[in-house]
């Protein structure tokens, strides 16, 4: 009988191509779930009361936070080290950050200008100079959140 150590079991091919794709499904599911609440919510509200167009955030925002979040948990899995995986998840939350602030002020009144020329002339958000105080307010929660949440991630 062989015994393996537990660094050797380790660096198995097929542990390490485990290890990988679970830090990738960690983290689309923890873009999917920072999206739910992101949006989510806001569109399950907006399809009751009929409103235009309720999912364009929610997918808008879920597609691409799944995508950066499966993204950095690869990549936490494939360095395996907590401070790395924790700049890769302070990385990803600053992208969610900037999603959160960005897409309910220029990204989905464009695309409904797009889907809806009419409603192009009515939806112009100004800029205001607190816009980026809000990115860095939305920054500092969002990566205390995903970095937490993205240190779970080292014990898989």
């Amino acid at each position: 009988m062989k015994f393996f150590s537990p660094h050797q079991a380790s660096a198995r091919p097929d542990v390490l191509r485990a290890k990988h794709m679970y830090g990738m499904w960690f983290g689309v599911a923890l873009g999917l779930t920072f999206s739910i609440f992101a949006w989510g919510i806001d569109a399950y509200i907006l399809n009751r009361v009929n409103g235009l167009y309720p999912w364009l955030k929610f997918l808008g925002g879920a597609i691409p936070c799944m995508l950066v979040g499966g993204f950095t948990g690869w990549l936490s899995a494939r360095f395996d080290r907590p401070f790395l995986a924790l700049l890769f998840w302070a990385i990803a939350a600053s992208f969610f950050a900037w999603l959160t602030v960005s897409l309910p002020l220029q990204i989905t009144p464009r695309v409904l200008g797009y889907a809806e020329p009419g409603l192009r002339d009515l939806l112009h958000y100004t800029y205001y100079e607190s816009f980026s105080a809000r990115f860095g307010v939305a920054y500092a929660w969002l990566a205390i959140f995903v970095s937490l949440a993205g240190l779970l991630q080292i014990p898989l």
